[in-house]
């Protein structure tokens, strides 16, 4: 062989070895139709069912549940005044008044039609006082004049409130006191029960029914009417000249001066009428497919 035809040979060697790697490479890096490359096989359809599941599981909230829109205080007054606590004692006149304040949260709410829906009300004390007339005439004292003192507003039994009038006369006072509300509504719903009652702070929750028939948008107007109760005993001490008297209970009420006022809102189901069991169905064929996606990934 001579040098022209050894030059030709590794010629063509060298071309052959280079196609062959080509093809390798090539063999290497082949990927079936409709895969992607390795590493990223099916994550495109894994995300994409999983963004299905999460758009159902939010579908079947929106459907079935109902909640809470905002939540307003509203601060409600009550003034009450007693008639004379001594009638029997000629000698003593003693008259109360107090001046309450009760803090109320009260929510406003959504609900589809058919469904119940959660009305809470938190009553909280608020800033009060305790105002006492009173005239006595002991033995060589004669006295008389009035005395206010702060007070957070009571419920439940609350005993011995000091009401210090002067130099050697102190009123005691036991109040219990309770909280008493009533429930109306106006619109495409009823609530139930429509009386709430408080004996001590915290909250008392009532349903409200939204009617089958209800219309999306349209509202359940809520007003809360609350009367204030309270019984009041007291107690006259004098160190000059020395004497102790005790009052009968006096029970009275005061109607608060402003009703909480809430409101419930239709909320119409996306889907009318949607099935539980579609949407089983539904997840059920999705998690197949899923699994097998994952077993083609495997296999190929």
């Amino acid at each position: 062989m001579n040098l022209y035809q050894a030059n030709e040979s590794r010629k063509s060697e060298s071309l052959y070895s280079g196609r062959k790697l080509h093809f390798l490479e090539k063999s290497m890096t082949f990927r079936k139709p409709g895969f992607a490359a390795v590493g990223q096989r099916g994550s495109t359809g894994i995300r994409v069912t999983t963004v299905i599941l999460a758009g159902f599981a939010c579908l079947l909230l929106l459907t079935t549940s109902a909640g809470v829109v905002s939540a307003a205080q509203t601060t409600v007054n009550y003034s009450i005044r007693t008639q004379d606590h001594f009638p029997d004692v000629s000698r003593l006149d003693v008259i109360v008044q107090t001046e309450w304040s009760v803090q109320y949260i009260a929510n406003d709410g959504s609900g589809v039609p058919g469904a119940s829906v959660s009305y809470p009300i938190t009553a909280t004390a608020g800033p009060g006082s305790i105002t006492v007339w009173w005239w006595y005439n002991g033995t060589l004292v004669e006295k008389n004049g009035s005395q206010a003192v702060p007070h957070n507003t009571p419920i439940g039994d609350e005993t011995n409130i000091p009401i210090p009038l002067e130099a050697g006369i102190i009123i005691w006072i036991t109040i219990y006191a309770s909280i008493d509300s009533v429930v109306s509504s106006t619109g495409p719903g009823s609530v139930s029960p429509s009386t709430l009652s408080w004996t001590a702070w915290g909250t008392q929750t009532a349903q409200v029914s939204v009617d089958s028939g209800a219309q999306n948008g349209e509202t359940i107007a809520l007003s809360t009417t609350t009367t204030y109760a309270e019984t009041l005993t007291v107690t006259f001490e004098s160190t000059f000249p020395p004497e102790n008297l005790s009052g009968s209970p006096i029970s009275m009420m005061g109607a608060g001066d402003s009703p909480l006022t809430n409101t419930v809102t239709v909320v119409a189901p996306p889907i009318p009428e949607f099935s539980v069991f579609l949407l089983v169905a539904v997840v059920t064929i999705l998690a197949l497919l899923l699994c097998g996606m994952k077993r083609r990934r495997l296999s190929g």
